[in-house]
């Protein structure tokens, strides 16, 4: 079930069936999970997305925990290394924000960008609906509709339908407290 759960993983979260991923993840046990550094972090990924935030945090620690002892070992290639360190910083950024600590989202973000690659747009979409967030939060809302609308292009070229609707949706109810009645209107159906 592992092997079957590892090949379809990275294609689950893009097709957006996390909360099926996090079902069947959450079957295996845990040491399972800890010989699979990439399944662990997915499972990590997939409780930050559908809010189980305590236990998301517990596997981001293990995660966390795993990449120490690869180093260590020498357990990844140089590659493996950068984008599994990107990987992490992307799920710790996110899981700052939904628990509203901006600051360490923010050097979380910075941490992800330095290891992930310029191509790997899916990620990047992430960092880009977290940096969006913490501008509407810190109240900049200029930079925030600028950054969302960014955002959701970004999403879009990366095929995030979930970064997408949460960008676009909360550029909407932007729109809408402006007074912007027609376009927030037009940006829900975007959302689509």
């Amino acid at each position: 079930a592992a092997d079957m759960i590892q090949r379809n993983h990275h294609k689950m979260i893009k097709a957006g069936e996390v909360s099926a991923l996090t079902h069947w993840i959450g079957q295996l046990r845990g040491e399972i999970l800890h010989r699979r550094p990439y399944l662990l972090l997915s499972y990590a990924w997939a409780l930050i997305a559908t809010h189980q935030l305590d236990l998301a945090r517990y596997w981001l620690d293990e995660a966390r925990q795993l990449l120490n002892q690869q180093e260590t070992r020498k357990g990844f290639g140089k590659a493996d290394l950068q984008y599994f360190r990107g990987s992490l910083a992307v799920s710790q950024s996110h899981l700052a924000m939904l628990s509203g600590d901006i600051e360490q989202a923010a050097k979380f973000s910075k941490q992800a960008i330095r290891y992930l690659p310029e191509e790997n747009v899916y990620l990047r979409s992430l960092l880009a609906l977290d940096e969006s967030l913490s501008f509407f939060l810190s109240g900049d809302t200029q930079k925030a509709v600028e950054s969302l609308r960014a955002t959701a292009r970004i999403a879009r070229q990366a095929n995030n339908p979930l970064a997408t609707i949460i960008a676009l949706c909360q550029l909407a109810d932007t729109q809408f407290l402006q007074g912007k009645i027609s376009q927030a209107k037009a940006t829900l159906l975007k959302a689509q």
